[in-house]
């Protein structure tokens, strides 16, 4: 059986898990890593494992499987999405139709009376703003 060290990390943090073996179970994995994360136990939250470059989704639907038949490498670097479950007993989806703008205050065009000012191009005269100048410096 071969040791393997791996790298968790998470939104809120990171950790590294060691003194797994290959055959360990996934299982196992989470809750190594979940500990070396520093978070509570995850029963009521759904777990997504990413790993890989880009990050892919590992399939741990059957968390009984040995840790290096769904891929998992020593030195692998494991990523974790952890949403806590809505009453259902289903991960929250993010539905784009109801979120809100990111900038609250931004309003559109139509919205908001518009002046003359700020949509006049402002002209300079000056015509040494309009030259480069390369200046050679020892």
């Amino acid at each position: 059986m071969a040791k393997v060290n791996l790298r968790v990390r998470y939104d809120g943090g990171q950790g590294v898990v060691k003194g797994l073996d290959s055959e360990d179970s996934v299982e196992k994995l989470i809750s190594h890593s979940l500990e070396a994360l520093g978070i509570g136990d995850q029963q009521e939250a759904a777990i997504k494992l990413l790993s890989g470059f880009p990050p892919k989704p590992l399939d741990i639907s059957d968390r009984d499987k040995s840790i290096s038949s769904i891929g998992i490498q020593s030195g692998d670097t494991i990523i974790f999405q952890i949403s806590p479950l809505s009453k259902q007993g289903e991960a929250p989806s993010t539905n784009t139709s109801t979120r809100k703008s990111p900038c609250p205050l931004q309003e559109t065009a139509s919205s908001t009376p518009t002046s003359d000012v700020s949509h006049k191009k402002l002209k300079t005269t000056d015509s040494s703003q309009t030259k480069l100048h390369r200046k050679v410096v020892p």
